[in-house]
C-alpha cells in the first residue's frame, strides 16, 4: 500500500491502512523514519506483512498496532544494513512472526531493540535468522508479554548459499523481563502438530 524508498527525514503517524494485496509498508535504504500510533490490518492477506525493510537506519516505531496475515515486522537488509532500529509500545499480531530479522541478510543488523511490547496469537514471537553470513550485534528484548506464541524465541544461524555463503556472527544479544504463555491450545496451527 505504500512504498518508502531511498528517503530522509520520514514521519507517519496516526494512520490507519486496512486490507492490502500484499505488504502494507515497504521501506528501503531510508534514515531517519518514524512510524507512530500506526494501525494495521493486514490478517486476511496471505502475504501481508505489516512494515517491511530493506535495509534502513535510524528507525523509531513507537505506539503501533499491527495484526498481520504475515510477518508483523519485518527487518531485512537491501543494499544497505539495518542500524538503530527502535520498537517500543507496540501490540503485535500475526499468522507468522511478530518481529522477523532476516532471514534476507546480505548486509548486516546493528543495534536493535524491542522493549515493552505485547504479543497476541503469533506463530512465532520474535524469529531472527541469520542467513547470509551478515554480523548481528546489540540486540536488546526486555518487558515483552507474549499470549498465545508458540515460539517465542527462533534464532537460525547457518550459512546459505542464496547470499554470502558463510557463516555469520552474533554477539551481545540481551533477552530480559519476558512473560510467554500459551493460554489457547486450539490456536496452534495445523503445522505446528507435526
Amino acid at each position: 500500500m505504500l512504498v518508502i524508498k531511498s528517503s530522509t527525514n520520514i514521519t507517519l503517524r496516526d494512520v490507519e491502512l486496512h486490507n492490502p494485496g500484499w505488504f502494507t509498508i515497504s521501506c528501503e535504504n531510508n534514515t531517519n523514519v518514524t512510524f507512530d500510533g500506526i494501525v494495521i490490518n493486514s490478517r486476511d492477506c496471505m502475504n501481508g506483512d505489516g512494515i517491511d525493510f530493506g535495509g534502513s537506519k535510524n528507525v523509531t516505531i513507537s505506539n503501533c498496532k499491527i495484526n498481520a496475515g504475515d510477518d508483523a515486522i519485518g527487518l531485512k537488509t537491501g543494499p544497505v544494513p539495518c542500524e538503530n532500529f527502535t520498537i517500543t509500545n507496540c501490540v503485535i499480531s500475526s499468522n507468522w512472526a511478530g518481529i522477523r530479522i532476516g532471514p534476507e541478510s546480505s548486509k548486516d543488523m546493528l543495534n536493535i531493540t524491542v522493549s515493552n511490547c505485547v504479543f497476541n496469537d503469533c506463530s512465532d514471537g520474535i524469529k531472527i535468522q541469520n542467513f547470509g553470513g551478515s554480523h548481528f550485534e546489540d540486540f536488546t528484548f526486555s518487558n515483552l508479554n507474549m499470549v498465545n506464541v508458540l515460539r517465542p524465541f527462533y534464532f537460525t544461524y547457518n550459512p546459505s548459499h542464496w547470499w554470502r555463503g558463510k557463516t555469520g556472527t552474533f554477539k551481545r544479544v540481551l533477552i530480559s523481563n519476558v512473560i510467554a504463555r500459551m493460554d489457547d491450545v486450539g490456536k496452534r496451527p495445523k503445522w505446528f502438530e507435526n
